[in-house]
């Protein structure tokens, strides 16, 4: 155990440092990035392309968090998100909430769009 505490000390220092030297880079790298676009008008500070300078990225963070964002977007599922708050809702007011005919109607696209929960 008194190995484990202390290799656990030496990673969480580790990350420690490395995270905050992270930080400073981006932080110059932005600083650096925001002197050298201070002057020019054909592009904006926060445009795409912002952070290139001779074909270089200076800051690859942006590209990142937006490849990110599509790959959690690109899991959603609207259909099965109304989908399940129809159920919700029906459960919910019971007999208040739609009729016969709009039930099969809603089994009819539910089988029409997803054969595989027949």
């Amino acid at each position: 155990p008194a190995a484990a505490n202390v290799v656990g000390v030496i990673l969480e220092t580790w990350q420690l440092g490395v995270t905050t030297l992270y930080v400073l880079k981006r932080m110059v790298t932005l600083i650096a990035a925001s002197f050298v676009f201070v002057g020019r008008i054909d592009v904006p500070f926060l445009s795409e392309r912002a952070d290139e300078i001779a074909g270089y990225q200076l800051d690859k963070f942006p590209f990142v968090f937006r490849k990110d964002m599509l790959l959690h977007e690109a899991h959603r599922h609207p259909y099965l998100d109304i989908l399940g708050l129809i159920y919700m809702l029906k459960l919910r007011h019971k007999n208040d909430f739609g009729s016969p005919a709009g039930s099969c109607w809603r089994l009819l696209f539910v089988f029409a769009l997803m054969p595989w929960l027949r």
